[in-house]
């Protein structure tokens, strides 16, 4: 049947990366995801051209972990050479390489799309860690995470965004509980070089671009 998905499962040695990626991934964090939850979420295969579109952190995980000698995650099968199978979503075959790009860029950035209702997060992440330290390892969080999130969401109400120039003056002044909107990326790239934010500011929660407001300094 055409446009079935399989799950098959394919020697970790010979599964190929897209060439261009520019999705960075901690690692080290999905290691320690791994050795907790197992393998859970399978690669991504587009069978036009071989390569995986989707789970390449996951797969950089796997080959460091093979490389360790650490021991295979669940789920994670040995072939009778005793190399690791890795499991595979196939069926999937983009029309051209631009389409396959299109998707592996749309399959990270949907997600960050969606944001987090931190008041919610910051209560799901109080329960685990009220069990224990342990049950924050590998989620990705952890207690200076929880400790900065269970501030900002003590605070009161935000206010109404306020809109300003990205290179006014008055944006090195902006005080935490006002929100700077901007209208597009530029913008968004000038405040915080205003505010000496680092690049990667975006990623690390200091700025919902999803919403194109500051959120904490």
């Amino acid at each position: 049947m055409p446009d079935e998905l399989r799950l098959d499962y394919l020697p970790l040695a010979e599964i190929e990366r897209w060439p261009r990626n520019p999705k960075k991934h901690e690692v080290a964090t999905i290691e320690k995801s791994m050795a907790r939850f197992g393998f859970v979420a399978p690669l991504v295969l587009d069978e036009s051209t071989g390569r995986i579109v989707a789970g390449h952190g996951r797969l950089d995980a796997l080959i460091k972990l093979r490389d360790a000698g650490a021991p295979p995650p669940k789920r994670i099968q040995l072939d009778e050479n005793g190399g690791w199978m890795v499991p595979v979503v196939s069926g999937i075959a983009f029309t051209n390489e631009r389409e396959a790009e299109a998707y592996l860029l749309a399959d990270n950035r949907l997600v960050e799309l969606g944001g987090w209702d931190d008041q919610g997060l910051a209560v799901m992440l109080s329960d685990l860690a009220a069990q224990g330290p342990a049950l924050l390892e590998g989620v990705g969080w952890d207690q200076s995470d929880l400790a900065a999130l269970a501030a900002y969401s003590s605070l009161d109400p935000p206010v109404e965004p306020v809109t300003v120039s990205p290179d006014a003056e008055t944006v090195r002044t902006v005080p935490p509980s006002i929100s700077v909107v901007c209208e597009n990326m530029e913008q968004v790239a000038s405040v915080m070089k205003l505010l000496g934010l680092p690049a990667d500011a975006l990623h690390r929660r200091k700025f919902r671009f999803s919403e194109c407001q500051q959120v904490t300094t």
